[in-house]
């Protein structure tokens, strides 16, 4: 299967539109974190981060109501900017809200992955919230459609470690010399494929020179 994709350049899109624009004095704490929205209704929109839940609420609430005319947000990924109004209940005072790139995981024979590692990608850093699989990666700026998936290698589908592929290429339009990486955050959401199997994690192959062709295991 061969799917073609545009991905946010930037983090620009902002979505929460009442969020408050007073700055937090100087002894309240920041935070950035990549959201999964959980639920939006009218007592505001639920969150969930990835973390330990021992040493920071991995459940957070916000009184703004987030909306967008563009994306579906219940079960899409996000960046949140906050402070903490209740840290024992997970209450925020909202600052800023960016929408990411979202994508469903993929599942294919082994064969259809060739080509995978066409481009070099830039691993930066990765989180899991629930069944999403976040990747913060750079990658080669080009404002055309591109090849991005997450698929997996259908022969182990019945793994607790299945073998997944991040293939990335610009299909031709620009060569990666010609051009220069740019940071973008990336969520697949492995819920299709991964229904009913009880997966432990997963291996990600990624075209990383750092990585030494070695994949990362991300545990669920």
């Amino acid at each position: 299967m061969k799917l073609i994709k545009f991905i946010y350049i930037s983090l620009l899109c902002f979505i929460a539109t009442a969020c408050s624009d007073d700055n937090p004095p100087s002894s309240v704490a920041s935070f950035t974190d990549v959201a999964l929205i959980k639920d939006i209704n009218e007592s505001g929109t639920t969150f969930a981060i990835a973390g330990n839940e021992n040493n920071i609420p991995t459940r957070l609430h916000s009184s703004n109501i987030l909306h967008s005319e563009d994306t579906e947000l219940k079960g899409t990924c996000i960046v949140i900017s906050y402070t903490f109004a209740d840290e024992s209940t997970g209450e925020i005072n909202l600052r800023g809200a960016s929408i990411i790139s979202n994508f469903n995981a993929i599942s294919d024979e082994k064969q259809n992955i060739e080509g995978w590692n066409t481009d070099i990608i830039r691993l930066m850093s990765y989180w899991t919230i629930e069944r999403r699989i976040i990747l913060r990666v750079q990658l080669p700026y080009s404002p055309e459609k591109r090849r991005l998936e997450l698929v997996v290698n259908n022969t182990t589908l019945s793994h607790q470690y299945p073998e997944a592929f991040l293939f990335h290429s610009l299909e031709g339009t620009i060569d990666p010399a010609d051009t220069f990486y740019r940071t973008y955050y990336i969520a697949f959401n492995i819920d299709e494929i991964s229904e009913s199997i009880d997966w432990k994690g997963l291996k990600i192959h990624i075209n990383d020179p750092e990585l030494k062709s070695n994949p990362i295991t991300i545990e669920f």
